[in-house]
């Protein structure tokens, strides 16, 4: 029954039906299929909502079973007390699938809400219909414009290549959004809640195989059946890297998934050794998450762990070099042939180049930026470059923290500031151009971070300039030094799984 050639009617649908859009919602549920690339139905019995939604240009139905086509996926946003009722219809109909955002099932521990689910399971099994949910948001899948959210992206422009299976739907919502927001563009999105018929490993299994998909992120509490989920983890994360954020780690958190999703959570201690047996990513939260897959999503993987830390003053030189060995990489000296080329420019007054590299007052010439770039890349104790970035004050085109500066006015300033104005506006933008042009050639990635002291409004102007760039951000030294952790050991299993 969870045939993958079955899901993908779920994810590129033809015809979609809402069943239960009440106006007391605005309507949302119909409102958020708007850029639906196919057909959508109405199905809505109470004749004081049939007006609005007809209003609106889409045509109601009583039943679904009047629906005139084949309906490829069903969305239930009814009372529970009609979820029964609108399955059996459903299975009549022959519908592809049939999502659930209606709640009260077996996770509230009530004994009718367990009875209900235990009837729908044995109905979808008996019928052959796949159900996702229920208590869940559902399906997003950007290229056919089906969304759970009004503010989700939708078009071809939008689809891109991370795939995202949750069983929260908030967490859901949050994935997308932060992806968006990072330039990572979603592929297809899976709300599953309580995953009484498909479940995580039924989305993973299909995400693996699916061509749009490169990057899988998901958020689990608990899973179905965990040897079948195991074992397709194990295949899918020897293809394309698959993250996973879980929720339910401790004794108070795995009562708490009880109660949010049903989920029987597994104990930390074996969850961990199988997830690292797959080669999964594993985060503890949904920012490393999504940091993870920007490294998955921009950056080619490094050929070694020496890193070079450009910064534009020496206390966060420090700090950038503990973040990167505390995440297991070294911070090494350059090679005698790249100090004898830094000696003939690099301004060693009240800055040095050993590694790390105070850079602020050398790159005044923008010039200079480039030269160092160059000698970085030739030099065969770096394998990346770590280089703080620092935004402008004004929503503009951002200056470099560690190289795009003016002059230090003081010895105690944390790091150079950006210049003001047009020309500041500009030299921000061939900075950018010199690093694009810099990754476009070199095979070592640059991981670009924001130290201590950067405000949220300018590590927020700077991400979105730098997004516009297809260059990645991250806001701490930590946050980028342990992404690359991920990144680096993912890239190590593929290549030990493909030489053994």
């Amino acid at each position: 029954m969870n045939d993958p050639k079955h899901i993908d009617r779920i994810f590129n649908p033809k015809v979609v039906a809402v069943i239960g859009a009440k106006q007391q919602n605005n309507y949302n549920w119909l409102r958020n299929q708007s850029p639906f690339t196919g057909k959508l139905y109405s199905v809505q019995l109470d004749e004081r909502e049939i007006p609005g939604i007809e209003a609106m240009g889409i045509t109601n139905h009583k039943s679904l079973v009047d629906i005139p086509e084949e309906v490829d996926l069903a969305i239930v946003v009814a009372p529970r007390a009609a979820a029964i009722p609108i399955l059996r219809d459903a299975i009549a109909k022959k519908v592809g699938g049939i999502s659930y955002f209606t709640s009260g099932f077996g996770e509230t521990g009530t004994e009718e809400g367990v009875r209900i689910q235990e009837t729908m399971v044995r109905l979808a099994r008996e019928g052959g219909i796949n159900i996702v949910g229920p208590n869940c948001m559902g399906i997003y899948s950007p290229r056919v414009g089906v969304r759970f959210g009004g503010d989700q992206p939708a078009g071809e422009e939008a689809c891109g290549h991370l795939g995202v299976i949750s069983q929260s739907g908030t967490h859901a919502s949050a994935y997308i959004s932060t992806a968006y927001r990072n330039g990572i563009k979603v592929s297809k999105a899976a709300s599953i809640g309580n995953s009484i018929i498909l479940d995580a490993a039924d989305f993973l299994d299909y995400l693996g195989e699916d061509d749009d998909t490169r990057v899988v992120a998901m958020y689990l509490e608990g899973v179905q059946d965990g040897r079948r989920f195991f074992e397709v983890l194990r295949r899918v994360s020897r293809r394309k890297p698959v993250i996973i954020f879980r929720g339910g780690q401790t004794e108070d958190g795995r009562r708490g998934a009880a109660s949010h999703t049903g989920s029987l959570a597994f104990p930390s201690t074996i969850w961990q050794a199988a997830v690292r047996q797959t080669g999964a990513v594993a985060v503890d939260s949904l920012d490393e998450a999504i940091d993870a897959a920007k490294a998955f999503t921009f950056l080619r993987a490094p050929q070694g762990d020496g890193v070079a830390c450009l910064t534009g003053t020496g206390g966060p030189g420090v700090v950038m070099t503990d973040a990167w060995a505390k995440a297991g990489f070294r911070v090494p000296p350059l090679n005698d042939h790249s100090y004898g080329r830094l000696e003939v420019f690099y301004n060693v007054i009240g800055g040095y180049f050993r590694n790390p590299l105070d850079i602020g007052g050398t790159t005044r010439e923008l010039g200079n930026l480039e030269t160092i770039f160059e000698i970085l890349d030739e030099d065969d104790n770096i394998d990346l470059i770590s280089m703080d970035f620092r935004g402008g004050p004004f929503g503009g085109p951002p200056q470099a923290g560690a190289a795009g500066g003016p002059a230090r006015s003081a010895p105690e300033a944390d790091g150079p500031r950006p210049a003001a104005g047009p020309a500041g506006a500009d030299r921000g933008d061939r900075m950018v151009e010199m690093l694009q042009r810099f990754q476009e050639r070199s095979r070592k990635p640059v991981v670009l971070v924001q130290g201590s002291g950067t405000t949220e409004t300018s590590i927020a102007e700077t991400r979105a300039y730098l997004v516009e760039k297809g260059l990645p951000l991250w806001p701490s030294y930590l946050r980028g030094a342990w992404a690359l952790r991920r990144f680096v050991d993912y890239h190590r299993f593929r290549a030990s799984v493909a030489e053994g």
